[in-house]
C-alpha cells in the first residue's frame, strides 16, 4: 500500500492525542503540562496516535483494530514507561494504593487505564482527525520506514522511562520485578497480534449516528469519573473492576454498532462520538480548578483550559453540523 505523506492529518493527530489524554482530563494540569514535559508528551502520545492508525490501516484491521492497538498503547504507557500498573506508591493511584492487588500489579487501575488510552488517547483522536479528512480515512500517511522508527522511538522512549521515571517522585524509582516486565510485554505481543487478525465487521447499522453517539461519548465521560468515584468511596476492588469492564464495554459495544461500517455518515458520527466525551472532560475542568485545594497537583489553569475546549469543541460541532447535512443533500 503506498504511503502518501498527509502532513494536516498528521500535526493535528500529533498534538490532539496529549492535550485530550493529558490536559483536558487533568491528569497533566497546565502547570505540570507547560512546565518540560509539554515536548515529551507531544512526542510521546502523539507518535503513539500515529502509529495505531498506521497499523490498523496497513492491516486493514479498522476499528476493532486501532481500539486493541491504543489498549496495547496504554500497557506500555502504564506498565513499561511510568510502571503506575506496579508502583504501589504512584501519587495516580490515589485510594488503590490501599487495595485491588494481586501477582504485583493494581487491576482496577490496570483495566481502567488501559480502556482509558485505548478510548480517549488512540480511538477518539484519530476518530476526530478522519472525521475532518474523510477522503484520507483508509490511506497510508507514513512509509513503512517511517512506522519502524516511530516504533522504535517509542520502544526506547518506554526503556529510558524503565529505568528512569517515578510515578512516586521518588529517587531512585520504583523497579518492578522481571515477571511484571515481561507480563506487560506479553499483553502487548498479544494486542497487537490480535489487532493484526481481527476481521469482526457486524452488519451495517441502522441507529441514527449523530445524537446517539454523542450520549455514548458523554457516557464515557461519566464512566470514567464513576469509576474514580467507585474506587474513593466503596474501596471495593471487585465493585471498581465490574463497572470499569460492564459499562465500559456496553459503551464501546453500542458505539462499534453505529459507526461500522465506516463511511462518512458514520465518519460525522464518530466526530460526535469524540465530542460527547470532550464536553463531559471540558466541564468537569472548571471542578477540577475549584477543586485545587484537595489535589496532590496545582491544577489552577484548569478552568482556562476548559473555556478553550469549550469553544473549539463548539467550531468543531458547526464543522460537523456542516456535514451531516452537505450528506443529506446528496
Amino acid at each position: 500500500m503506498q504511503a502518501r505523506t498527509h502532513w494536516p492529518g498528521l500535526v493535528v493527530l500529533l498534538f490532539l492525542s496529549p492535550l485530550t489524554a493529558e490536559l483536558l482530563s487533568g491528569s497533566a494540569p497546565p502547570a505540570e503540562f507547560f512546565t518540560g514535559w509539554a515536548i515529551f508528551l507531544i512526542a510521546w502520545y502523539g507518535l503513539g496516535a500515529i502509529l495505531c492508525r498506521e497499523l490498523s490501516i496497513r492491516w486493514r484491521s479498522g476499528l476493532a483494530g486501532l481500539f486493541l492497538l491504543g489498549a496495547a498503547f496504554g500497557i506500555l504507557e502504564e506498565g513499561i514507561l511510568i510502571k503506575t500498573f506496579f508502583d504501589p506508591n504512584a501519587i495516580d493511584l490515589d485510594s488503590l494504593q490501599s487495595f485491588g492487588w494481586w501477582a504485583g500489579a493494581n487491576w482496577p487501575w490496570l483495566v481502567q487505564l488501559t480502556l482509558y488510552h485505548a478510548l480517549v488517547s488512540i480511538t477518539l483522536p484519530v476518530l476526530a482527525v478522519t472525521s475532518l479528512w474523510p477522503e484520507q480515512r483508509d490511506r497510508p500517511w507514513l512509509s513503512r520506514r517511517a512506522i519502524l522508527a516511530v516504533a522504535g522511538l517509542l520502544g526506547v522512549l518506554a526503556l529510558l522511562g524503565w529505568f528512569i521515571l517515578s510515578p512516586a517522585g521518588e529517587w531512585p524509582p520504583y523497579w518492578p520485578g522481571a515477571g511484571q516486565f515481561l507480563g506487560a510485554l506479553v499483553a502487548i505481543g498479544l494486542l497487537a497480534a490480535a489487532a493484526r487478525r481481527v476481521r469482526w465487521q457486524p452488519a451495517a447499522s441502522s441507529l441514527t449516528r449523530r445524537w446517539p453517539l454523542f450520549l455514548a461519548g458523554l457516557g464515557w465521560g461519566v464512566w470514567q469519573f464513576g469509576a474514580w468515584i467507585l474506587a474513593d468511596t466503596t474501596r471495593s476492588t471487585w465493585l471498581t473492576i465490574a463497572w470499569t469492564l460492564g459499562v465500559g464495554l456496553v459503551l464501546l459495544a453500542f458505539a462499534y454498532r453505529c459507526l461500522w461500517p465506516l463511511d462518512r455518515p458514520a465518519l460525522v458520527g464518530a466526530g460526535t462520538l469524540a465530542a460527547g466525551t470532550w464536553l463531559f472532560w471540558s466541564l468537569l475542568a472548571f471542578i477540577q480548578e475549584a477543586d485545587n485545594a484537595n489535589r496532590p497537583d496545582d491544577t489552577s489553569g484548569m478552568a482556562l483550559v476548559g473555556l478553550m475546549a469549550l469553544l473549539l469543541l463548539a467550531a468543531y460541532l458547526v464543522y460537523l453540523r456542516r456535514a451531516w447535512r452537505q450528506l443529506e443533500r446528496q
